[in-house]
């Protein structure tokens, strides 16, 4: 993604501007990506919820039938098992529908047209969004992140492979473990540390041309996230990490993913994912008619940080996910500045996408977290205090 269009989309009016309601702010509700894993996650949720919790542990069952990852979500268990990503990614997305459960179930706030006029989601926290907003039904949408996870997982693994390279070993921290670290920005500097990493791309590409190899191991980096005015994510080695940040004089700090996510290294992960997003086939999931003129909310694309236009667009968006930066700051941004978006509701376990967001907006728009079962009440009094 060209560092100049994607300056210039943040200036863009909001196409297509949902149509609010007279008594609530215009609104949006947003769902976590990848890092907010931890076994027993749902334990609390089982105890405050008995029934919402057995509803969604039913539905894993019913699309994963996997008694190893619902034993691990509500009783707990490794830490090493909880952070594949074949199971974080199912395990985060459960968790996030069923808070979204509970806030419609026993506090009324729905996602719905009632309460937001737009959804979003950060990495896998969109494909959340797009059950949430009915695209896809809860198995389904399991279905999906467990073959995104396992797909992911093998593309990491052919890296290593094809390099002749060792998976590293629990604990270990050799130059070539692929992962993903965030660059702290500093206030005003957000454009010209993405055109210096859009160079440094570019001189890497250009190197390349005439004798295409696989560049050396300390210049695997990409960047994968533009997360606020304050951070962005790089994914690659630890050495190629390390290089770029240090390039940028920018300090670096290692997230808890086991994958290098919207990077070329998962090109084999987004083209596995054409027969899931297929229209048919055996293995393709279906997805519900997206309809924003009758429903009244749209699903904000991570990618070109506007609302998705049709259910083709939404299934793309899947396969690309893999590869292809994540841009949440102009999402954010486009929200706020463009259509005047004055209220967020984060749902989700964890706090980090809710905090950046918190940062970014500041005095121009509220954010409300609903992440644990103590806090739900409270975030539901939040919004309707808001309203």
């Amino acid at each position: 993604m060209a560092t100049t269009a994607i300056f210039r989309r943040l200036a863009r009016p909001c196409r297509g501007r949902a149509a609010s309601t007279a008594v609530r702010p215009r609104a949006a509700v947003f769902f976590p990506g990848q890092g907010s894993q931890a076994p027993g996650m749902l334990a609390p949720w089982a105890a405050a919820h008995p029934q919402a919790t057995r509803d969604v542990v039913d539905a894993i069952s019913r699309a994963l039938d996997d008694a190893a990852l619902v034993r691990l979500l509500t009783d707990g268990g490794a830490d090493a098992d909880m952070q594949r990503t074949s199971n974080a990614q199912p395990a985060i997305l459960a968790t996030s529908v069923l808070i979204a459960r509970v806030l419609a179930q026993e506090h009324g706030v729905a996602v719905a047209r009632s309460h937001f006029d737009y959804v979003l989601g950060h990495s896998l926290g969109e494909i959340t969004g797009f059950v949430a907003a009915g695209v896809l039904t809860l198995e389904d949408g399991l279905r999906v992140v467990r073959r995104r996870g396992q797909a992911m997982e093998a593309a990491v693994a052919a890296w290593y492979a094809g390099r002749g390279l060792a998976a590293p070993a629990a604990g270990a921290a050799p130059p070539h473990e692929l992962g993903m670290a965030a660059l702290v920005v500093p206030r005003d500097r957000l454009e010209p540390v993405m055109t210096a990493i859009s160079r440094f791309q570019q001189a890497e590409f250009l190197a390349m041309l005439p004798a295409p190899t696989a560049p050396p191991v300390d210049r695997v980096v990409e960047l994968a996230n533009i997360n606020s005015s304050a951070q962005v994510v790089l994914s690659g080695t630890r050495a190629g990490i390390a290089h770029l940040a240090g390039e940028l004089g920018l300090r670096a700090v290692r997230l808890n993913v086991a994958a290098p996510f919207h990077s070329s290294v998962l090109l084999p992960a987004a083209q596995d994912l054409f027969d899931v997003v297929a229209v048919s086939g055996p293995d393709a999931v279906p997805f519900a008619e997206y309809a924003p003129a009758a429903t009244g909310v749209q699903i904000v694309s991570n990618t070109t940080a506007r609302p998705f236009a049709s259910t083709a667009d939404i299934r793309q968006s899947i396969v690309d996910g893999c590869t292809l930066p994540v841009n949440w700051y102009g999402s954010i941004r486009h929200l706020v500045d463009a259509c005047g978006v004055t209220r967020f509701l984060a749902i989700g376990p964890g706090r980090a996408t809710a905090t950046l967001v918190a940062r970014e907006v500041g005095a121009a728009a509220d954010v409300v977290f609903a992440a644990d079962p103590a806090g739900l009440a409270a975030a539901a009094a939040a919004l309707r205090v808001a309203s």
